[in-house]
């Protein structure tokens, strides 16, 4: 969505996506809630966690299980892509790639499932950990 499509947001939720729009870190929920803080102390955390929900589901901003599922990942990138998880430190990268209709479609038909994001998740050492 571009800017000139994106509705109307309130202060803090301008404030929240602004955040994680310039970082180029996938942030969880502490993490930007960390960052606004300092940009605004006033900022409470359900006002955080609200505005991540709302921007998640305006489709500004994308939202995924961490590797470990314990927490969620919030991304700047909205498009479909993949990404590359330091099972070691949790360092993620992301991939330009989406896996092809031909590869999932066989299971979303066998399986009676319905994906909605057909996208690869890698594991293994990021450079920092393999040293």
């Amino acid at each position: 969505m571009t800017s000139t499509s994106e509705p109307k947001l309130p202060r803090n939720h301008r404030l929240v996506l602004d955040l994680i729009r310039n970082d180029h870190q996938h942030l969880t929920v502490a993490d930007v809630y960390t960052r606004a803080r300092a940009a605004n102390p006033k900022i409470g955390y359900t006002t955080v966690y609200r505005a991540l929900q709302r921007l998640t589901d305006l489709e500004l901003i994308r939202a995924f299980p961490s590797v470990d599922g314990k927490y969620t990942i919030y991304d700047r990138e909205t498009r479909e892509h993949g990404h590359f998880a330091c099972e070691r430190c949790g360092t993620l990268i992301d991939l330009d790639f989406t896996l092809p209709e031909e590869f999932w479609r066989p299971f979303e038909l066998e399986h009676g499932v319905e994906v909605h994001s057909p996208a690869l998740l890698l594991k293994g050492l990021c450079a920092n950990c393999r040293r």
